[in-house]
């Protein structure tokens, strides 16, 4: 038997974004509803027993996946489907066409019609007649079955109405009551039983009636769900403060026919909330001040921020409040941040420790301090005071790398000045006994190296120890003074500039200048000073052997040294650290034909 005769093609239908609540009365009536969306797309069918298996509020969200049915389909592999999948109802499409659906029930009214002709019909449809009698009989069980199931059902919805802290009325399109749930009786303290066929905006403050009833008739007038915190009238007179959202019953034609009110008490958020506003006065006069203060409640969510930390986040405060603090920090500030929230909320008192941020990298000192409820018992938000010690941060480091290199000169001038003291004393001892003049000559020269050494020791201290501000410095005179202590050394100077630097310029040109004659033997130096867009390049251009290309890279790094003359390998050290001080730079290059070129660049002035 085909299915074709009996596809319902009448049926009543809900949207996909339809709540559970509104849809609920439709849904006991007819057991399921044909899920439409707006292109009157077929999207799927819900059930009663969808409906109670879904923790969900929203009709989409209680979708299960049901059989397609094809109208050319027989009955016997209907009744499997429904069989297998548990379904009393199932979706029928023609060439991918939704027209219908197929009903348990109908099938069942189908085949009785059908036996009651067989009946009438010739014995030779007997057999006929006796599958059909079996089939009615499993089905008849299962149908007896499936309205067991479906008292149940309705027994477990009343139970969820009874039992929910929500609540929730129906009322028409003026307000008018026509349902409440029993949770009323829990949160207001009396049945609505008197109520039903009154306005609900009898129960609501006086001061907050006016603006309910617009937000309402507005909400019905637009058929665009509406939201509303207002105060009703407890059974021992006070009032109580409740959040609602509206939503409507609509008819086959989409027109509103009534409206249905969840409703849930906020009456100790709204205190927290007052708390908190309260704290706000009494942290504003501060907060105008202070480096950067934030509130944040529980949920780690902002309920306040002040114009310094606006500042750092670059966007107005309503774009903040009531986002987290997650939301604008990365995973691992965010979890350091919700566990020192989470400890101040348990020991109820102040906590402080520094932080980095991984968002700009600066340093801050932050202090996290509770805030108590009018009483003053409970902990309702966290007051975060963040000040900016990223300076004191830095000079911090920048003395302990200070620190680190006068020691590193102490032991410079231990070790090599106590090498050459001995040189010098046993250079002494022997020349008492022979009269040698060789013996003179060694013990001046390493009195020599050690006072040039204790010279070196005095840049770098200077250098290390120096926080002076950059000023003008003439680059030709500066190397025209230098190049004095070298008369014997051809020098030719090639333009001129003005730059930002100070006094430890010249041992940068000297140190240079020292090394193309120790190091690399020279005795003529050519030295041409460029400005290359807003910077000045001084190139130190030499005739000697040249530096060999293995060890180019490493000729500025501390302690390195190479070749016979080596000595603390400081020189070069001091010339890069001090142009990286003027925010400039140094290299060096092959010569043509031979020898080397140092290039500075330094920051130039018009």
């Amino acid at each position: 038997m085909k299915i074709s005769k009996i596809i319902r093609s009448v049926y009543e239908c809900t949207s996909p974004e339809e709540g559970i609540v509104s849809a609920e009365n439709r849904l006991l009536k007819n057991r399921f509803l044909v899920v439409m969306d707006y292109d009157d797309e077929f999207r799927g069918i819900v059930t009663t027993d969808d409906i109670v298996q879904s923790p969900y509020q929203l009709i989409e969200d209680c979708l299960s996946p049901k059989p397609r049915l094809e109208s050319t389909d027989s009955i016997e592999s209907v009744l499997a489907n429904m069989r297998e999948t548990g379904s009393f109802v199932l979706p029928v499409f023609d060439d991918g066409k939704f027209i219908g659906v197929i009903v348990e029930t109908d099938i069942i009214e189908s085949l009785i019609e059908h036996r009651d002709k067989l009946t009438n019909t010739i014995v030779e449809k007997n057999d006929d007649l006796s599958r059909i009698n079996a089939l009615l009989y499993s089905e008849s069980e299962k149908h007896k079955a499936v309205q067991e199931d479906k008292k149940r059902t309705e027994d477990i919805l009343s139970l969820i109405t009874a039992n929910m802290s929500d609540m929730i009325v129906l009322t028409d399109t003026n307000g008018i009551l026509q349902y409440y749930s029993p949770s009323h009786m829990t949160v207001l303290g009396y049945d609505l039983k008197e109520a039903i066929g009154k306005s609900v905006f009898d129960f609501v403050h006086p001061e907050d009636v006016e603006r309910f009833e617009c937000i309402f008739k507005n909400a019905v007038a637009t058929s665009t769900p509406g939201r509303a915190e207002y105060r009703v009238r407890h059974a021992d007179g006070h009032y109580i403060w409740v959040e609602t959202i509206g939503n409507f019953v609509k008819d086959e034609n989409g027109r509103v026919k009534g409206v249905v009110l969840t409703s849930r008490d906020i009456t100790e958020r709204k205190r927290i909330e007052e708390a908190l506003r309260e704290s706000e006065e009494k942290y504003r006069s501060l907060a105008s001040t202070a480096d950067s203060i934030y509130l944040v409640n529980r949920d780690f969510k902002y309920l306040f921020m002040n114009e310094k930390h606006l500042e750092r986040f670059g966007l107005p405060l309503d774009q903040i409040v009531g986002k987290t603090y997650g939301a604008f920090h990365s995973k691992e500030d965010t979890e350091e941040f919700n566990q020192k929230v989470e400890e101040t909320f348990n020991i109820g008192r102040p906590i402080q420790f520094e932080h980095r941020s991984l968002r700009d990298g600066r340093y801050f000192l932050r202090t996290f301090s509770p805030v108590k409820d009018s009483e003053g018992k409970e902990t309702i938000a966290v007051t975060v005071v963040s000040k900016d010690i990223t300076e004191r941060k830095k000079i911090e480091e920048e003395l302990k790398v200070s620190r680190e290199q006068v020691a590193m000169i102490n032991k410079i001038l231990r070790h090599d000045v106590t090498n050459d003291l001995t040189v010098i004393r046993s250079a002494l001892r022997l020349y008492g006994e022979s009269g040698e003049e060789r013996l003179l000559k060694e013990a001046s020269e390493r009195v020599g190296k050690s006072v040039n050494l204790i010279r070196r020791m005095r840049e770098l201290e200077t250098f290390i120890s120096s926080r002076r501000d950059l000023k003008l410095c003439n680059i030709g005179s500066t190397i025209k003074e230098v190049i004095k202590n070298y008369p014997s050394i051809r020098f030719t100077i090639e333009g001129r500039g003005q730059v930002l630097a100070d006094e430890a310029l010249s041992s940068v040109i000297d140190n240079i200048i020292a090394n193309a004659l120790i190091h690399g033997k020279a005795d003529s130096l050519e030295i041409k000073i460029e400005k290359v867009r807003d910077m000045y390049e001084i190139r130190i251009a030499d005739n000697g052997i040249g530096i060999p290309d293995e060890i180019k890279g490493r000729i500025f790094e501390e302690d390195f040294s190479h070749g016979e003359e080596a000595r603390t390998g400081l020189g070069l050290y001091i010339v890069k650290k001090t142009m990286e001080n003027y925010g400039g730079s140094v290299r060096v290059e092959d010569n043509t034909p031979k020898g080397s070129v140092f290039v500075l660049k330094l920051k130039g002035v018009n």
